[in-house]
């Protein structure tokens, strides 16, 4: 599994403006049967995921696939006001 931090995004939670941390979850399956998953088109589906920072870091959002192949899902708080 790599975590990569691809950046941050501007969000208001209630008054208060705070910075989102962009995380990638990049999953790779290791020898043999990473060979063979590549080779089928079975890789495990990246996704992504937002925390904010501060005293208490918390999740504010979701995205990706929840199984191989499946639909790409947006998890979000609904307190949380993202920019459009």
């Amino acid at each position: 599994m790599d975590l990569i931090h691809e950046g941050d995004d501007p969000v208001r939670v209630g008054p208060a403006s705070k910075t989102a941390r962009r995380y990638l979850v990049k999953l790779e399956v290791g020898g043999l049967p990473g060979v063979i998953a590549s080779l089928i088109g079975k890789d495990p589906p990246d996704f992504r995921y937002w925390l904010v920072s501060g005293e208490v870091p918390a999740f504010v959002r979701f995205e990706g696939a929840m199984y191989l192949n499946g639909p790409i899902w947006r998890l979000s708080f609904a307190p949380v006001e993202w920019p459009k």
